[in-house]
C-alpha cells in the first residue's frame, strides 16, 4: 500500500512538473499544430511558406501608403492577409476541380457507387426521401437493383419474406414506417408468387429507368466533371464559399478604410495596386460561417462585396488546366450520346 501510495504522489509531483515547450520556437510550433488550412483567425499561426509572403507584402503596403499610427499598420496587415486568404481560397478552389477531374477519368464508377452505399445506410431511417435520392443517379439505381434481385431470388425459391426482407423491400419502396401495416402489396399474408410479382415489377421500372434516362445523365454529369465545368456543392466547397465571403468582407472593409484616411490626410485615393488574385466568383449559397468578423463588424452586403473585389484585385496566376480526354471520334458511342444529353440540357 504505501509503495502504491509513493507512486501515486511521484506521478503527482512529476505532472505539476511537466511543462509544456518553453522556447520562442517551440512554442510556435505547438501553436501550429492547430493549423488546418490558414483561412481563419487573426494571423498569429500561418503556414510557414506564408509568413515571409505576408512580411513582403505589408512593407509594400506600408512603403507606398505610409501609415501614420499603429492603427494604419494593424489595419495594412489585416487587409493584406485577407487578400492573401482569397488567393488561397482561389487555388484550392481549382485544385479541388482538378482533382475530381483526374478522379472522373479513373475511377468515376467506384466513386459514385461509394456514395450511393453511404447513402443508403439512411433508408431505414428515411425510406421516402433516400429511395428516391438513390433512384436519381445511375449507380443508386443500380444499388436498388442488386436489393431487389436478392430479395427476388428469394420468392423465386419459395420462400415468403420473413419481417427483415418485408422492411428492406418497404424501404426500397420508399414506404414511411406509419403506412406500412396495411400495405396492399408487401404484408406478411403474401404469398412467395406474390412477392416475387412485385420484385419483378421494381426491377422491370428500374431497368427501364436507367437504360432510359440515367445512363445518358451519368456520362453527361462525368464529362462535367472532367471538363471542371460541374458545380460543387459538396460541404467542403461550401465552407470555401463561407471563407471567400469573410475574407472579401474584410478586405474591402480595410481599403475603404484606408482610403477615408487618405482622403483625411488631404491624399489622394489611390494606394498600391492590391497584391492578391482574383477569386473566382461563386453563386452565393446557405453556409455555416458567420457573417461577421472577430471584432463585430457586419458585413458587407455580398453584391457590394463582389463588385469591389472585381474591380480591386489584380488577375490570379492561373493553374494547369485539368486534364481533359481527347476528342471523341464519330464512332465513339459513348461520347456520343454524352454530347447529347448536353445538348437536351442546354436545350
Amino acid at each position: 500500500m504505501a509503495t502504491s501510495e509513493k507512486r501515486i504522489a511521484a506521478n503527482r509531483q512529476n505532472a505539476m512538473r511537466a511543462k509544456g515547450p518553453v522556447t520562442p520556437g517551440g512554442k510556435a510550433n505547438s501553436r501550429r499544430n492547430a493549423l488546418k488550412h490558414g483561412l481563419t483567425g487573426a494571423g498569429v499561426v500561418l503556414p510557414a511558406e506564408e509568413e515571409a509572403e505576408l512580411a513582403a507584402k505589408t512593407a509594400e503596403w506600408v512603403a507606398e501608403l505610409k501609415p501614420i499610427d499603429d492603427r494604419e499598420h494593424r489595419l495594412i496587415r489585416r487587409t493584406v492577409l485577407a487578400g492573401m486568404r482569397l488567393d488561397r481560397v482561389a487555388k484550392m478552389e481549382m485544385a479541388r476541380r482538378i482533382r475530381a477531374a483526374a478522379r472522373a477519368l479513373s475511377c468515376w464508377a467506384e466513386d459514385r457507387r461509394v456514395a450511393a452505399e453511404e447513402l443508403a445506410t439512411k433508408l431505414a431511417r428515411q425510406p421516402a426521401l433516400v429511395s428516391r435520392q438513390l433512384g436519381r443517379t445511375l449507380q443508386g439505381c443500380e444499388l436498388l437493383l442488386d436489393r431487389w434481385r436478392g430479395l427476388l431470388r428469394t420468392a423465386e425459391a419459395g420462400t415468403a419474406w420473413d419481417e427483415a426482407r418485408r422492411a428492406r423491400a418497404l424501404d426500397l419502396l420508399g414506404v414511411p414506417a406509419e403506412d406500412r401495416e396495411h400495405h396492399p402489396r408487401v404484408h406478411d399474408r403474401a404469398t412467395a408468387e406474390e412477392l416475387a410479382a412485385v420484385a419483378r415489377a421494381e426491377i422491370e421500372h428500374l431497368e427501364g429507368r436507367r437504360d432510359g434516362v440515367l445512363e445518358d445523365d451519368d456520362e453527361a454529369d462525368r464529362l462535367l466533371v472532367e471538363t471542371g465545368l460541374a458545380f460543387d456543392d459538396s460541404p467542403t466547397a461550401r465552407r470555401l464559399w463561407g471563407y471567400e465571403r469573410t475574407n472579401s468582407s474584410i478586405f474591402l472593409r480595410g481599403v475603404q478604410e484606408l482610403q477615408r484616411r487618405r482622403a483625411a490626410r488631404g491624399l489622394g485615393p489611390t494606394g498600391p495596386r492590391p497584391p492578391v488574385a482574383a477569386t473566382l466568383r461563386m453563386p452565393a449559397a446557405p453556409t455555416d460561417e458567420p457573417d461577421d468578423v472577430a471584432d463585430g463588424t457586419p458585413s458587407v452586403p455580398p453584391t457590394a462585396v463582389a463588385t469591389a473585389v472585381a474591380v480591386t484585385i489584380a488577375a490570379a496566376p492561373r493553374l494547369a488546366p485539368a486534364a481533359t480526354t481527347p476528342p471523341p471520334s464519330p464512332g465513339n458511342r459513348r461520347q456520343r450520346r454524352a454530347r447529347q444529353a448536353l445538348a437536351r440540357r442546354r436545350g
